[in-house]
């Protein structure tokens, strides 16, 4: 291998060799521009410009020394093809080593700059044109590499550039994009037989952009690398178009802020006149000045804040639709200070949260409690139509440290509601739209959704979603589309929005919320008979045993699994449990399948004599008849199965059904010299076995080795190979298919 070192680029510097593995020199007292020309046209450089000995141009080299005194004619396609007298590697003093500078084999003309213009390549001694069609814009990226002009923008015609004369280089250029020298790009022949006109590159001495100073990559004081080296930005003349390219150009969204302060730079300022209109794809492409003289301190070292670096929230309000405003901002959450805040201030920051319209705009010591710490931002005056909060007038950007008294708050009306009943918690679903209320298709909801609206209303959970028959109809639009929901979103708005399934409605969806978030037996050892405690809010309470009654019994045990209520126990039979009991008086008809569809009854109620917990015994095992049963396989357990209506209707003859869990169960192969190949061998009620052969064949082999992971079965055989077993023999394994997932299943 041979390379041109300390020059600053690979076309010119000490010329070096690799050999038997070390890099060194090439000394030589006569060396001359034949020599050098083949270097350069090895290297892919164009001709040489100039032969040097490398301490006069250069440096002198250290270590090896690889060539001594070559002579080339100057037509040798390798340096290896001249006359080598002698062969290192030597040790020996350097000050003889060669150095070169090629003319290269590219270059960029018809422009005051050398890094735009039309593209020209060496062929020979001689410069040749190349045709638009034959170059593409990774080719373009090796030449503005090549030439130290950082990135290409563009490539195209050169009707920019002054007209070339010549012939046409005969070939086109597939480059990767990451080759040092357009010389190392592959070479094909010219993509047609006509040629439209010269190709030229624009490059940019712009390599980078990044914002520094903050801990997010979207907010920050704008710096710029030129050359490989990161410099400030002069704010003359920075506005918020420029700002909008550059957030782009970033990926962080729109731009939010196009002044804000982070900070002062080191070292030389680059002065960047920049007018962009906003629409550019990239901060390179507006126009500009270029690089030159300023008069900026560094006072003057421009930031921006993009919207994906900006959060917000409302808190101390018991939800995420009310309470005191909050911006994120450079790391650290503040409040908003604003002595005019308004309903159409609200409205942006209710309708950004998904939260719906606003209904009322507070000072947050009014109604919630005032904020402390940073105050993000001041004075923010909104049209009440922005769709965030950023696209409103905003008078000051912090952080700041300041008195809180004019803290600003909001409250929401929320994106969802029930409606139809006499309860909050149960109704037809209606969504916001806009300043209107939709009703939603039963089409268009799951379990799921349903739960997030619960949820987002402080409902607790949801115990059923379906059609509103059992509540008032409903007038208006439908909302168009659908909700797909994870179960885990804070808020409705939040969730995934499709098209609607299916071109018809059947009618309004509801849903019946239960603020019970679990019930359990509790004090025995059966799950199935004990004190009575309810998870409300994830607190875990017992139940006084004033009003509890045997249908509520009956309700309780067919939800917890646990068949048919057998006996009512007395108060404290199991105990008085922790805290106080909770006097929540259900009043079931013993048909509901979950108590939180009970009426029940909170507040106004006696106290409960000390101690006196509910308790229950139920049927005992668990054991119910099930006929028709529906599950996701979410469920703790079956009676959180059958969602109504979505249960199967049986039909036909019934059945019993049996289960098999392989929890219990294992299987290993033993004795051979590794996992995939030995003695059968099966864990079955805590105990090894081997199995029995006598009706073991390659199918059942075929599952074994699928169960395993160990790709097709190759052999079964009859005989032991692997030596016998010690343990018990298993004699129900076998009778296989050969496509089970499991032995179990066979």
């Amino acid at each position: 291998e041979l390379r041109l070192v300390d020059g600053g680029g690979p076309c010119a510097g000490r010329l070096e060799v690799k050999l038997q593995g070390h890099w060194g020199s090439v000394r030589d007292g006569n060396w001359n521009m034949d020599d050098a020309e083949v270097v350069c046209q090895q290297l892919g450089c164009g001709s040489a410009a100039g032969a040097y000995t490398a301490s006069t141009r250069f440096r002198k080299g250290t270590g090896f020394i690889s060539l001594a005194r070559v002579d080339c004619q100057g037509d040798e396609p390798a340096l290896w093809y001249c006359k080598i007298h002698g062969w290192g590697p030597y040790h020996g003093i350097h000050d003889y080593d060669t150095a070169v500078v090629c003319q290269g084999f590219s270059r960029l003309v018809g422009s005051e700059s050398a890094c735009a213009g039309r593209l020209e390549v060496r062929q020979g001694q001689n410069w040749t044109r190349v045709c638009q069609e034959d170059i593409d814009i990774k080719a373009a990226q090796v030449v503005c590499q090549e030439l130290g002009c950082g990135t290409a923008l563009s490539v195209s015609g050169a009707s920019w550039f002054e007209a070339g004369m010549g012939l046409f280089w005969k070939g086109s250029f597939e480059c990767t994009g990451t080759e040092l020298l357009l010389s190392a790009c592959t070479r094909r022949l010219s993509h047609g037989e006509g040629c439209t006109g010269d190709s030229s590159i624009i490059c940019s001495s712009y390599t980078g952009f990044r914002l520094v100073n903050s801990n997010s990559s979207c907010v920050g004081r704008i710096e710029v690398e030129v050359g490989g080296t990161w410099r400030s930005l002069c704010a003359s003349d920075w506005d918020l178009p420029d700002a909008e390219v550059l957030c782009h150009h970033l990926g962080c969204g729109p731009a939010s802020s196009p002044y804000a302060p982070f900070g002062r730079g080191t070292g030389r300022i680059w002065l960047h006149p920049v007018f962009c209109q906003g629409s550019e794809e990239l901060l390179q492409d507006c126009v500009h000045l270029g690089w030159g003289e300023h008069f900026c301190g560094h006072e003057l070292d421009v930031g921006v804040t993009c919207e994906e670096a900006l959060e917000l929230r409302l808190v101390d309000g018991g939800g995420p639709c009310a309470g005191r405003l909050e911006v994120k901002l450079q790391g650290h959450w503040g409040s908003v200070r604003d002595g005019n805040w308004n309903m159409d201030d609200a409205e942006v920051v209710c309708q950004q949260l998904g939260c719906g319209s606003a209904a009322g705009a507070y000072t947050a010591s009014t109604r919630f409690r005032k904020g402390t710490g940073f105050i993000s931002l001041a004075r923010v005056d909104c049209q009440g139509d922005e769709p965030a909060l950023w696209y409103c007038k905003i008078h000051g950007w912090g952080p700041y440290h300041g008195i809180h008294d004019y803290d600003t708050a909001v409250v929401c009306q929320g994106f969802s509601r029930l409606v139809g009943s006499e309860s909050a918690c149960a109704g037809r679903l209606e969504v916001r739209q806009g300043q209107n209320w939709t009703r939603v298709c039963q089409e268009d909801i799951d379990i799921k959704a349903a739960q997030v609206v619960c949820q987002e209303l402080g409902c607790g959970t949801a115990l059923s979603v379906s059609g509103a028959s059992w509540f008032e109809a409903g007038m208006g639009l439908f909302w168009k589309g659908s909700f797909e929901c994870t179960g885990t979103e804070l808020l409705l708005s939040a969730c995934t929005r499709r098209l609607s399934h299916g071109e018809g409605c059947t009618g309004d969806s509801s849903i019946i919320c239960s603020s019970y978030t679990g019930f359990r037996l509790v004090n025995s050892n059966s799950s199935c008979v004990g004190r009575i405690e309810v998870e409300v809010g994830g607190t875990w309470r017992s139940l006084c045993a004033s009003d509890w009654d045997l249908p509520d019994a009956e309700v309780l045990c067919h939800h917890l699994g646990c068949g048919p209520a057998v006996t009512m126990l007395p108060g404290g039979y199991f105990g008085g449990g922790d805290g106080t009991l909770r006097r929540d008086t259900f009043t079931c008809g013993g048909n509901e399948w979950h108590p939180g569809q009970c009426p029940t009854v909170v507040l106004g109620q006696p106290a409960c004599p000390p101690s006196y917990a509910a308790a229950v015994n139920c049927s005992g095992s668990g054991t119910m008849e099930l006929q028709g049963l529906w599950c996701t396989g979410t469920e703790d357990n079956l009676a959180q199965c059958n969602v109504p209506e979505m249960a199967a209707v049986p039909t036909g003859s019934l059945e019993e059904v049996a289960i098999v869990c392989s929890g219990s169960r294992q299987v290993m192969l033993a004795g051979g010299t590794g996992r995939c190949a030995g003695r059968v061998e099966v864990y079955i009620n805590g105990t090894w076995g081997t199995v029995c052969r006598d009706a073991w064949d390659l199918s059942d082999a075929t599952v074994v080795c699928r169960q395993l992971g160990c790709g097709t079965a190759l052999a079964a055989p009859r005989s032991a190979p692997f030596g016998p077993g010690t343990r018990p023999l298993w004699l129900g394994a076998s009778q296989c298919a050969g496509t089970e997932m499991s032995l179990w299943h066979c």
